[in-house]
């Protein structure tokens, strides 16, 4: 968390938010330059890091929030546009949360390795 909030004041941003790898469910086809199939990796971490749902924000972030809507949509765009919105890559574990079921395999994991 400390590495979190240091990153916050070393970018001297408005706001910033927790990357992570976005890591696909589905398992990717390697081809070769015919089209063929040559192997497969599933699940594989791709390229592309996206809000983790962590966020370290100054006081007046608080006014810039919507009444209603998502503040991915309004808030962030606008503070990117400012270059006021840093970014927080997490290299540990991770896992999006959005449904009961989520927590259940989630709490599973964290089982699993021992946490």
């Amino acid at each position: 968390m400390a590495d979190f909030i240091d990153r916050h004041h070393d970018a001297d941003a408005t706001a910033t938010i927790a990357l992570a790898r976005y890591t696909t469910s589905w398992g990717i086809a390697h081809l070769d330059d015919a089209d063929r199939i040559r192997g497969f990796v599933q699940s594989p971490k791709l390229p592309y890091w996206i809000n983790a749902g962590g966020y370290v924000f100054e006081p007046e972030v608080v006014d810039l929030l919507p009444e209603r809507g998502d503040h991915e949509d309004t808030t962030f765009p606008r503070l990117a546009a400012d270059g006021r919105l840093a970014g927080f890559k997490l290299d540990g574990y991770w896992r999006g949360i959005d449904t009961v079921k989520d927590v259940k395999e989630a709490t599973a994991e964290v089982a699993r390795l021992g946490w």
